[in-house]
């Protein structure tokens, strides 16, 4: 079973097109059960759109939802997942902004945990994770806020995550803005918190980067980080654990690299 996480970029990417096409592609290769996609958009002015294997929480599904287009495109090659979009900020001044997952398997349950201590929709800061349940498994995606921030502080978003979260075995996957060098700060919070960190519980792994600190929102002067993960709170073995859309495995098409494991 492989498990895919990706800050998408989603709609701010050039060649949209041809970026979506090499997702797909990839996608249709490696087949993750599931998807946690993070910075996922659609045009706010779009119209309303019904999908029969979609589930929206918070703000409506719309047409030109990035999560949909990669769905629809699947499906097309007779690839069926099942999507859950969680809306929940206005982002570029135009969009609908939040997270989603893709899962092969429809969830038994779901769930929507607000981590910012607001829930403002002109505030690009606010902050929410969305979890789905396959059989005894909880996925969640998320995108996290910044240790130092003054609004909403990273520590105070993981402490509510972590009182907020079901019972059962969890994967926490996205990103986490917080460099695993950094000691003392959010991954070494999340670790004391009790959760194992794939990449080092892999047989086989890469050197793990995943960003470079030019991306969007940053201005560490392009210096390579691990800031993108997949956490678990029971200790698993897994197989491997790689970065993808990185340029030598599939072709970039973010401002982040993607994370995949195989349990």
């Amino acid at each position: 079973m492989k498990l895919l996480t990706l800050n998408t970029h989603s709609l701010m990417e050039n060649e949209y097109e041809l970026k979506l096409n090499a997702l797909v592609s990839a996608v249709k290769a490696h087949k993750p059960r599931v998807i946690a996609l993070q910075e996922i958009m659609q045009l706010a002015e779009n119209c309303e759109i019904s999908c029969s294997d979609a589930l929206s929480l918070k703000i409506p599904l719309k047409k030109g939802n990035h999560a949909l287009n990669i769905q629809q495109k699947l499906k097309e090659m007779g690839i069926n997942y099942y999507l859950y979009w969680l809306g929940f900020k206005k982002s570029y001044g135009k969009f609908d902004e939040g997270v989603a997952i893709l899962s092969l398997n429809k969830a038994s349950n779901v769930s929507a945990i607000l981590l910012s201590p607001f829930e403002d929709y002109h505030n690009w800061k606010t902050r929410m994770a969305l979890g789905i349940k396959i059989e005894s498994y909880w996925y969640f995606s998320t995108h996290m806020g910044w240790w130092s921030d003054d609004e909403s502080p990273l520590e105070n978003e993981l402490t509510v995550l972590f009182e907020k979260l079901p019972q059962g075995q969890v994967f926490l996957m996205g990103d986490f803005n917080s460099p695993a060098n950094e000691r003392s700060r959010g991954y070494d919070f999340v670790i004391n918190n009790g959760y194992f960190d794939t990449y080092f519980l892999a047989s086989a792994k890469d050197n793990g980067i995943t960003a470079k600190t030019d991306i969007d929102g940053w201005h560490g002067g392009g210096e390579n980080v691990r800031i993108d993960y997949i956490f678990t709170n029971k200790k698993t073995d897994i197989k491997s654990s790689f970065t993808i859309f990185n340029g030598k495995n599939e072709r970039k098409i973010s401002d982040h690299y993607g994370v995949m494991i195989e349990l």
